[in-house]
C-alpha cells in the first residue's frame, strides 16, 4: 500500500513538475521563437538598410561619374584649338569695327553732299557762293572802265554790288563801290532783274 502510496505521490510529484518543466519549456521555445522572429526582423532590416546605403553609393557613384564626364569632355579642346578659335574671334571683331568705321564715313560723305544738295537747290545759293568768292578772287574796277567785256549776272548787297564777269576764257568775281553808279539802287534794294536772273538761270549782258 505504501508502495503504491510513494508510487502515486511520486507519479503526482512527477507529473506537477513535468506540468512546470512543460510550461517553463514552452515559454522558452515561445521566447526562442521570438528573438528568433526579432533577429530576422532586425537582418532583414539591417539588410534593406545595407541594399539602401548600396543604392545610395552607386546613384553617388553615378553623379561623381558624371561630374567627372563632364569635366573630362570640357577638357577635350586643347590650347591650340582654343587659341585658333581667339584668333578667329579677334579677327572677326576687328573686320566689324572695320566695316562700322567705313559705314561711318559713307553716312558722313552723304550727309555732306545732302547739305550741298540742299544748299544749292535754294534760292540764294548763288548769292552766297559769290559772297563767299568774292574774298578769294577780286578785282579792282572802275564804272566807266570795267575790266571785262561781258557781264553774266549781279548782286546788290550792302557794301556795294558784286558783278560775275567773263573775260578771256576766264570767270571772275569783282566788286563796286557802293553807288559807284547812277543805276547802283541803295544798300539793301533787292535787285529784281538779279533774282530773275537766278531764278530763271538767264544771263545778262552789260552794256556800257
Amino acid at each position: 500500500m505504501e508502495k503504491w502510496k510513494r508510487r502515486w505521490m511520486g507519479q503526482d510529484a512527477g507529473g506537477v513538475v513535468g506540468r512546470e518543466r512543460g510550461l517553463l519549456q514552452k515559454d522558452e521555445e515561445e521566447e526562442e521563437e521570438v528573438e528568433e522572429k526579432e533577429e530576422v526582423e532586425e537582418k532583414e532590416k539591417e539588410e534593406k538598410e545595407k541594399e539602401k546605403e548600396d543604392e545610395d553609393e552607386e546613384e553617388n557613384e553615378d553623379e561623381i561619374r558624371e561630374d567627372w564626364v563632364k569635366k573630362e569632355s570640357g577638357k577635350v579642346v586643347t590650347p591650340s584649338v582654343y587659341s585658333s578659335l581667339s584668333s578667329v574671334y579677334l579677327s572677326l571683331s576687328s573686320i566689324y569695327s572695320s566695316l562700322t568705321s567705313v559705314y561711318f564715313s559713307l553716312s558722313s560723305i552723304y550727309s555732306s553732299l545732302t547739305s550741298v544738295y540742299l544748299s544749292l537747290s535754294s534760292p540764294l545759293a548763288f548769292p552766297l557762293l559769290w559772297l563767299s568768292f568774292s574774298s578769294i578772287h577780286l578785282s579792282s574796277g572802275s564804272p566807266s572802265h570795267p575790266p571785262f567785256p561781258s557781264l553774266l549776272s549781279t548782286f546788290s548787297f550792302p557794301g556795294g554790288r558784286l558783278l560775275r564777269y567773263h573775260h578771256g576764257g576766264r570767270m571772275g568775281i569783282t566788286r563796286l563801290p557802293q553807288h559807284s553808279s547812277p543805276n547802283t539802287p541803295p544798300p539793301g534794294t533787292p535787285d529784281p532783274e538779279v533774282a530773275k536772273s537766278i531764278i530763271c538761270g538767264i544771263n545778262l549782258r552789260y552794256n556800257k
